[in-house]
């Protein structure tokens, strides 16, 4: 069973490198929204990623 996180409790050990990581993340999702690039459908990145995984299973297999 996966382990969910306090949500009064935080990730970091200090209050800095919360506040780098905040800074991090708006700047990323800042760009991605700027970003001029194709947006990928979801379908089309999860039909990847499912070949992907087929493809490391069949390796799996023949190893």
């Amino acid at each position: 069973m996966p382990k969910h996180d306090s949500p009064g409790v935080s990730r970091f050990e200090t209050h800095e490198q919360a506040e780098q990581y905040e800074q991090w993340f708006r700047e990323k999702v800042e760009a991605a929204a700027a970003s001029r690039q194709p947006i990928t459908p979801h379908e089309d990145v999860m039909a990847s990623a499912r070949k992907i995984i087929e493809s490391a299973k069949v390796r799996r297999k023949m190893a």
